[in-house]
């Protein structure tokens, strides 16, 4: 039985020749060339900062112009029997404009290319303790923005 179980195992990592991270920075065909931020507030600082990542000047892949705006919203969804919230909803929305940057005989071009307009919510439960529950909304948070610079980044892969 482990002599099967040990040739199925090497036969499945031996398929694997061809797996590539979904996002790993090399291998992509494009690099940011400046990162505008129109609200300054903690999520749009947080997806700025991930994608500094992506940020080498490689002359040969496609250049983008990333501006950035952002904005979360704290929702009651439901109030108990004394009008005291119950469950609150977080809404974390990011609009970004994508500016392509072209070069053709020493002069730049900007190339408006698209807008993503992501929009991330969870719904959670109020919580008597409001420290522990201030610390639950900032892990929410986080959450939310990775899920949402997650979509950036493949977005920008399939552009």
């Amino acid at each position: 039985m482990k002599k099967i179980f040990y040739l199925i195992c090497f036969l499945l990592l031996i398929g694997c020749n061809g797996y590539k991270p979904i996002f790993s920075k090399k291998n992509v065909n494009y690099f940011i060339a400046d990162i505008d931020i129109i609200k300054n507030n903690k999520i749009s600082r947080d997806i700025k900062k991930k994608l500094q990542a992506y940020k080498n000047e490689d002359y040969r892949k496609k250049a983008y112009f990333l501006k950035i705006n952002s904005e979360k919203n704290n929702l009651i969804v439901s109030k108990d029997s004394k009008g005291n919230p119950k469950i609150y909803k977080m809404v974390v929305k990011v609009d970004i404009d994508i500016i392509e940057k072209e070069k053709r005989h020493y002069f730049n071009i900007d190339r408006p290319v698209s807008t993503i307009k992501l929009e991330e919510s969870f719904s959670y439960n109020n919580q008597s303790n409001k420290f522990d529950l201030n610390r639950y909304k900032k892990n929410i948070e986080e959450n939310l923005t990775n899920k949402i610079y997650e979509k950036i980044i493949l977005k920008l892969q399939i552009m």
